[in-house]
């Protein structure tokens, strides 16, 4: 289980699987994520879920790929351009500290986000088509994570 207290901040903080996708570029990623509480630092965007397509993911100054998860200052479930931070698509999300199901497919220019085995959010981008890192991101939010898989489609 991966636990954080959501004290990071505005930096936050994260985690990259251990392998690179490489010539994989369609893949879906799921993880087991229960919301636990807003850190002591939640002014600064709260935000917690999934990365994809990533290239240097957890280095300041990132490049590429996209992030995918619950935004709490905007009550959002929504796909995110990691350069801009900015929503490509977004649902309503209601919070709540129940152990939930995030998954996110990758597949071509397509990419869902599904709560819970339900199409939340879905987008078409033609950018950061390579397989790329994947892994878990939080910002100024308290999470468990019990299971994380990577599943090529």
């Amino acid at each position: 289980m991966l636990v954080n207290d959501g004290t990071g901040g505005w930096q936050g903080t994260g985690v990259t699987a251990p392998f690179r996708l490489g010539s994989i570029s369609d893949y879906a990623v799921e993880a087991e994520i229960q919301f636990v509480r807003l850190g002591d630092n939640a002014d600064c965007d709260p935000f917690f879920g999934i990365f994809v397509r990533a290239e240097n993911a957890l280095e300041e100054g990132y490049t590429a790929g996209f992030h995918l998860g619950g935004c709490f200052n905007a009550d959002q479930l929504g796909i995110y351009d990691r350069n801009n931070r900015r929503p490509l698509a977004s649902n309503l999300f209601a919070r709540d500290t129940e152990w939930h199901t995030y998954r996110v497919e990758v597949q071509g220019n397509t990419i869902r986000l599904f709560l819970d085995g339900n199409l939340q959010v879905e987008t078409i981008d033609n950018r950061y088509l390579e397989g790329g890192q994947v892994g878990l991101w939080n910002r100024a939010v308290s999470i468990n994570v019990r299971s994380f898989k990577v599943i090529k489609l």
